[in-house]
């Protein structure tokens, strides 16, 4: 339905054409194509999006060190244009993403980061519209995504769980045409998935909530942050006692998943913070910064979970990328 595509897909369509316009883009010279590098275990990357030569300035998926070193682009095995959402295995051997590949859909595709090889996880064939938003399960084995279906119904959006080992996916949550879920992500112990859940009212977008579903109880759902505040993506801590979200235009959020002690993790003042996931140790959590005043433009940032130490993630300056995620 158009409503959907306008809340996701087709704004990022359009990403690419407006990135031209960016001056240090439109300097730069196109990188000479390098051998695949050699991402020793143990060592700190990066995975994010940003502007590609190879794909006409489309996002593309990279890679570069936490201290500036390294940078390239990592997915050029993905074919197609946009390149979407990366997400480390809990190994760090491999990036899962989903990518637009010409056919007017978004797939699941997994880089193997020893050679760079890839392979297609899901496939999204008519009436799929779309398979986005992956995430790595803690233990590995599992990948839960957003998909998109048309139907006689209007359009209908399930979080769905795939089983690395099998191949085999199930769903655990499907709503009708008035709800759009999005970036389902894992608590812990593998148990359970938040996600954003947009509720649509016609055409107008009345609000996202944050929203939990139990893996042992498909289907049901309970409300963490209600739609009012607009949540945007979410991470779940490492430990298991935090969820970061982005509170629509202010900034950055945490409250435990019982719904108790939510409070507010960026500045009032300055810009926008958004896209947030955690560390490892779950002390810290990176984000995108947009601060316009401060000079800063859609950076790669990372912040201690009391508001303290905030200071750019890739280097000492501040460095252009979307979603970034440390490599575990």
């Amino acid at each position: 339905m158009v409503r959907h595509s306008l809340l996701r897909a087709g704004l990022l369509s359009a990403l690419a054409l407006m990135l031209v316009a960016l001056p240090w883009v439109a300097a730069a010279q196109a990188p000479s194509p390098t051998p695949y590098p050699t991402l020793t275990d143990g060592e700190a990357w990066v995975a994010f999006q940003r502007p590609t030569y190879e794909r006409n300035l489309a996002h593309g998926v990279h890679l570069v060190r936490t201290d500036g070193t390294g940078s390239f682009f990592a997915a050029a095995g993905v074919p197609g244009g946009l390149q979407l959402h990366p997400d480390f295995s809990p190994d760090g051997r491999s990036l899962v993403m989903d990518a637009d590949d010409h056919t007017g859909t978004f797939d699941i595709w997994i880089v193997d980061l020893a050679d760079g090889s890839t392979r297609k996880a899901v496939d999204c064939s008519a009436p799929c519209v779309s398979a986005q938003e992956p995430a790595w399960s803690r233990d590995g084995t599992r990948i839960a995504f957003a998909r998109r279906t048309s139907s006689d119904a209007g359009e209908i959006s399930t979080i769905e769980i795939l089983e690395l080992m099998t191949g085999e996916i199930t769903t655990v949550l499907e709503t009708d045409p008035t709800k759009v879920v999005h970036a389902p992500r894992w608590s812990s112990d593998g148990a359970s998935l938040v996600f954003v859940q947009a509720t649509m009212d016609g055409e107008e977008l009345l609000g996202n909530s944050l929203e939990i579903v139990d893996i042992a109880t498909p289907g049901v759902t309970r409300q963490l942050i209600p739609v009012e505040m607009g949540a945007e993506l979410s991470d779940w801590s490492r430990d298991g006692r935090l969820i970061a979200f982005a509170g629509g235009h202010s900034g950055i959020w945490v409250v435990a998943p019982d719904g108790t002690g939510m409070r507010r993790v960026t500045a009032d003042a300055g810009g926008r913070a958004e896209q947030p996931t955690f560390t490892a140790d779950s002390t810290r959590i990176v984000f995108k910064l947009d601060d316009s005043g401060g000079g800063i433009s859609d950076a790669m940032a990372s912040i201690a979970i009391d508001g303290t130490d905030l200071r750019p993630l890739v280097g000492e300056a501040w460095t252009y990328g979307w979603h970034p995620r440390l490599r575990p």
